[in-house]
């Protein structure tokens, strides 16, 4: 019996565990979704709702900028990020990514900026 409850609580620890690394990192946006943010047309709520709450955001003169950062330093698989090389280099461990994503708004909270800055450096050596 014993044997069984310490069984049961790695299982319950490991899943607590992996569900907390879950939640408290968050993922850029895939293409598909970086792809419905439209000028005019998408919303600052609707901005929220495909993002998450900014890392940072300013209102000034009734304008909104909302920044989304993203960055890593942990390992990826370089076949499925990097096209054509990355099959090659698939031994390689990630050094270091990062997205950030800058949207304006206007007094209305419509789109009216998209900004996209990404940075993947490969630990090539």
């Amino acid at each position: 019996m014993k044997e069984t409850h310490k069984i049961a609580t790695l299982w319950l620890s490991l899943i607590v565990f992996v569900g907390g690394c879950a939640t408290h990192h968050k993922t850029p946006p895939t293409e598909m979704q970086y792809a419905t943010l439209i000028v005019g047309k998408t919303t600052y709520s609707e901005a929220l709702d495909l993002l998450g709450e900014p890392t940072s955001h300013t209102e000034i003169d009734k304008k909104l900028t909302a920044i989304w950062e993203w960055s890593s330093d942990s390992n990826v698989d370089l076949k499925r990020y990097v096209p054509i090389v990355g099959p090659v280099i698939a031994d390689k461990k990630t050094s270091f990514w990062s997205e950030t994503i800058k949207l304006e708004f206007d007094a209305n909270k419509s789109l009216t900026d998209v900004q996209r800055e990404t940075d993947f450096r490969p630990n090539i050596q």
